[in-house]
């Protein structure tokens, strides 16, 4: 009875919701199933299915979102004519047809969204997770552990968030409802973060993947909405990921911006904590091995080793944690002062706790001189630039594999007299590891130009018509731009054999992406101040 009043409720504020939209809404192509199996089998310590629906259909009617609610006996006689988008809410059991359905639906190039769902049969072994696996191509999907309370996952920057993150974000779930995990060492998938233990990021798991089946396209997640107990911003955030699947997965066309340029993918940020041990031989040692080394100096140490001759302003990181606390912005300026006074050193770069960023006018902060301030952040992220022009960098330091993902990451090192012999050869060992893999290293002047570059690039798709559109690169800067790689989603239906992607005639080089489905554009010598039409032509499969 109360699953019927519910419903009721629901169906009234799907009413109104319609009524307030226009036309074309009331026919939607995203279906929600509400899964009769799952009620009628419930598993322990699952989801009220009334209550997941409740919420799903709260969320897209506030959002504004069209949608349809389906039962199992409709995804049984197949919706891939129906629908484009299928959200899975916490579907405990399914049947052997709905999965056959589903296959069919993703060979059909529609999507999937499945979130917090086991997809178990009603008579299989509750912890065997072959459905999912074989469905989404996962690996080792397994349940968190059943002895925690709750985890923490990160977001990163991807394919399906267009690269952008609004902070460096950390979601808080519950474990209650025994949420999943599975290995991220497939390369038929990407990953939208990492689950966060023990104050590390583990490598090898995640709870948050996207990629495609054949021509379709998903986003598993090993959680659901009802999941999430840290504060309204983690729900949020996770609610901007899922409306940003929605775009990610429909069928117009769209363009975004790389994070950064080639030569800067992964870029990763050296320290030193400066001592008496920071030698002539170090500081030219790591200059040598292709590194740019900041020097991290205590706001009261003394600076008297003369090797700090060879360092340069742009290299040294004021660390002010511990000094500078609450809106104390006298005392930085009073250190930056005494700083300039003793040594003739101009401060560019802090290194301080969020709470002071959260706690003081950052226009002042720039009056005192400072160009660069780096926070201490639990999970690696994206540079921000404030409308003064401030730099903000998150300070994450890496472990030993650190991950391939486009984010701004440090290797810290702490030049130490009980360092055995080895410890030199391992730093560059490592270093070298971090080339081999990818990754680039960089400055913080380096990456503060860039940003500033980067945001005066824009993209807009523009004259759209059948079978071909234009791309609108715009570059407002007084610089050219090289090695800039554009996407343009979503061409899981076009005939890649016959695409064609020209600037001013001329053929422009690109390549498909066949696990998020996009076009990988890579644009050179874009010039300054300058509009770009670039051409696309299509036919579809």
């Amino acid at each position: 009875m109360l699953r019927y009043l519910k419903i009721l409720i629901i169906l009234t504020f799907v009413t109104l919701h319609c009524y307030a939209q226009d036309a074309d809404l009331i026919k939607p192509r995203i279906a929600v199933l509400y899964s009769d199996l799952t009620e009628n089998y419930k598993i322990s310590n699952s989801t009220n299915p009334t209550d997941v629906i409740t919420t799903w259909e709260l969320f897209l009617m506030q959002e504004k979102v069209p949608y349809k609610v389906i039962y199992d006996n409709d995804l049984e006689s197949g919706i891939e004519n129906d629908f484009d988008i299928l959200i899975l809410p916490s579907v405990e059991i399914i049947s052997s047809n709905e999965l056959n359905e589903l296959k069919k639906f993703l060979a059909a190039g529609k999507s999937v969204l499945c979130s917090g769902s086991k997809l178990f049969f009603k008579d299989e072994d509750a912890f065997n997770y072959q459905n999912l696996e074989m469905l989404f191509n996962l690996s080792n999907v397994e349940a968190v552990p059943s002895s925690k309370i709750g985890f923490i996952h990160t977001l990163i920057p991807n394919h399906i968030n267009k690269f952008n993150l609004n902070e460096n974000v950390i979601l808080q779930i519950s474990a209650k409802n025994q949420p999943l995990m599975c290995d991220i060492e497939n390369k038929n998938f990407y990953k939208c973060g990492n689950i966060y233990s023990e104050n590390s990021i583990t490598s090898d798991k995640s709870s948050l993947i996207y990629g495609s089946v054949g021509t379709g396209r998903y986003l598993w997640a090993g959680f659901d909405l009802n999941d999430l107990t840290g504060s309204t911003y983690d729900l949020s955030e996770y609610k901007s990921l899922i409306l940003n699947a929605f775009k990610w997965m429909d069928n117009q066309p769209d363009a975004y911006i790389e994070s950064f340029t080639s030569n800067m993918t992964a870029p990763v940020l050296v320290t030193a904590r400066y001592n008496n041990l920071v030698t002539d031989s170090f500081i030219d040692s790591l200059k040598q091995s292709g590194t740019f080394p900041n020097f991290i100096v205590d706001a009261n140490q003394i600076l008297g080793n003369e090797s700090y001759s060879k360092i340069s302003n742009s290299e040294i990181i004021l660390d002010l944690t511990g000094y500078v606390s609450g809106s104390n912005l006298a005392t930085l300026a009073d250190i930056v002062k005494n700083i300039k006074d003793k040594y003739d050193i101009n401060i560019k770069s802090i290194l301080v706790d969020y709470n002071f960023i959260a706690s003081n006018d950052l226009n002042e902060i720039e009056k005192i001189g400072i160009n660069n301030i780096l926070y201490y952040s639990p999970v690696a992220g994206l540079p921000k630039i404030n409308k003064s022009g401030l730099l903000l960098i998150p300070y994450f330091v890496i472990n030993d594999n650190a991950d391939l993902d486009n984010t701004i990451k440090f290797l810290n090192i702490i030049p130490s007299v009980d360092c055995k012999k080895s410890s030199q050869k391992d730093l560059y060992g490592k270093i070298q590891l971090l080339k081999d893999n990818g990754h680039n290293f960089t400055t913080i002047d380096s990456i503060n130009n860039w940003w500033k570059t980067r945001s005066g690039i824009t993209t807009m798709i523009k004259n759209i018509k059948e079978n071909q559109f234009e791309l609108w690169l715009t570059n407002k800067n007084f610089v050219e731009i090289n090695d800039l790689n554009i996407y343009l989603d979503n061409f899981n239906k076009f005939n890649s054999g016959v695409l064609t992607i020209s600037l001013n005639n001329a053929p422009v080089y690109y390549y498909l992406d066949d696990v998020a489905k996009v076009i990988v554009v890579t644009l050179n010598k874009i010039s300054p101040d300058s509009i770009n039409r670039i051409k696309i032509q299509y036919s579809l499969e």
